[in-house]
């Protein structure tokens, strides 16, 4: 592993890493929600008033401003498959090691013990890792324009 393929530290300590976390968690469930809107005409995206996102039936309600938001912004297939490209670009824009630490703890849930001994190294280096790849991929999709709106 080349020490130079990883953002430097003093680089990662410009962002609120935790945040970025917390967007990141968001942006996959919406991810996932596109996906199943994207296959099945009859579902909608809702969002619950402790604003966690849920796929329903056939009609659209929009009792929140996040909701409208979501709805305004992602109201057609095409632009939801544009967010799921842009998901996509952003997944790529990551080394091999960073694609598979993000894989393995924002999609597959993986521990950092299982993933330590997945990757045969230590937990220091993975941390260094999965705060670079979290940091390149909230870079690209452009979430430090947000840091301040988000909670």
């Amino acid at each position: 592993m080349n020490p130079n393929q990883y953002l430097s530290n003093f680089i990662v300590n410009q962002f609120n890493v935790k945040k970025f976390q917390k967007m990141i968690k968001a942006f996959l469930n919406l991810v996932e929600n596109f996906q199943v809107l994207i296959d099945a005409d009859d579902y909608y995206i809702k969002i619950t008033p402790t604003y966690e996102i849920k796929v329903g039936g056939s009609k659209k309600p929009t009792s929140s401003k996040i909701e409208s938001f979501v709805f305004n912004q992602y109201n057609t297939i095409e632009k939801q498959k544009e967010l799921l490209l842009k998901f996509k670009n952003a997944l790529n824009s990551l080394n091999e090691i960073e694609r598979k630490v993000f894989v393995s703890i924002f999609i597959n849930n993986l521990t950092t013990a299982d993933l330590c001994e997945d990757l045969i190294i230590y937990p220091d280096k993975l941390n260094v890792i999965k705060k670079s790849a979290i940091v390149k991929f909230c870079l690209k999709l452009g979430f430090d324009k947000f840091m301040d709106i988000f909670n």
